[in-house]
C-alpha cells in the first residue's frame, strides 16, 4: 500500500490518517503460514516543521503451534510504533 502525501509534505502541521487491511495468508515462514487472518493497520502521518512523522498500529491473530504440546493456538498480536523522515536540503 502506498500513501499519497502530496497534501502533507509541504504543509506544516498537516495530517493524513490511513486505515487498511492486508491479506498476508500466503506468506510462508519456514514452511508455516501463521498469519491466516487479515492484518488491520491504521495510523496517521503528520508534518512537524518539514519532518514527516508516521505513527500507527497493525493487528492480527496468529495461528501458532506449541512445539511441546502440539495443539494449535490463536494468539492476538499487535505492533505499534512510529518513524520520522526529513527532506534532503531542508
Amino acid at each position: 500500500m502506498r500513501l499519497d502525501l502530496r497534501n502533507v509534505i509541504n504543509t506544516p502541521d498537516a495530517k493524513q490518517s490511513f486505515q487498511f487491511e492486508v491479506d498476508m495468508s500466503d506468506l510462508d515462514f519456514y514452511g508455516r503460514t501463521p498469519i491466516t487472518r487479515p492484518v488491520q493497520a491504521e495510523g496517521c502521518v503528520t508534518n512537524h516543521a518539514g519532518a514527516l512523522v508516521l505513527e500507527g498500529t497493525a493487528r492480527s491473530v496468529l495461528d501458532l503451534t506449541c512445539e511441546r504440546i502440539f495443539p494449535r493456538k490463536d494468539r492476538p498480536s499487535g505492533l505499534s510504533g512510529g518513524s520520522r523522515a526529513g527532506r534532503r536540503g531542508a
